[in-house]
């Protein structure tokens, strides 16, 4: 699951077209706001940078912290007939969770979080994902505060020079 973007489907249910929209509507409703929320998201933001054709990119660092993995999904508006929604079960009381899951086919494809206001994206990376691996290259501590306090004097020497033109 990959966080896509804050979502305060509540704070803008007028803006969004769904008056009086609260945490306790139908999850069909409150699906069907996030829908609208994620569509205008693409669609304003396509205008504004004059995108004919978005794409979703994702990259990935593995725990190695050398290897990465990129990949790219069409990032194109959402058909919310398509999605079924429901409230996760939290596993302590049994009772409804926090998490609205947005479900296509019985498959995950959307998570919105209340208390956060956030909405996730869940994606199965594909295996012709892109791998890539860099050597990587660690300051050791001298280099690392050899660097710094060359960064400090910089700092200084450029003040001291503005100090001084001002005179």
């Amino acid at each position: 699951m990959f966080v896509i973007q804050r979502a305060d489907v509540i704070k803008k249910a007028v803006q969004l077209g769904f008056p009086g929209l609260t945490e306790q509507s139908l999850p069909n409703q409150l699906g069907a706001a996030i829908i609208q929320h994620w569509n205008e998201k693409i669609i304003l933001s396509q205008a504004a940078q004059n995108v004919v054709n978005s794409y979703e990119g994702i990259l990935l660092k593995t725990i190695k912290g050398y290897e990465y993995i990129y990949c790219e999904f069409p990032l194109n508006p959402l058909d919310p007939n398509t999605f079924s929604w429901a409230w996760t079960v939290d596993k302590t009381t049994g009772g409804l969770g926090a998490g609205l899951q947005g479900s296509v086919a019985g498959k995950t494809e959307l998570v919105w979080y209340k208390n956060q206001k956030q909405l996730f994206r869940a994606r199965a990376i594909p295996t012709q994902a892109v791998r890539i691996t860099v050597a990587r290259t660690r300051l050791t501590l001298d280099r690392y505060v050899e660097t710094v306090l060359c960064a400090l004097q910089d700092q200084i020497n450029t003040q001291f020079s503005e100090d001084r033109s001002e005179e």
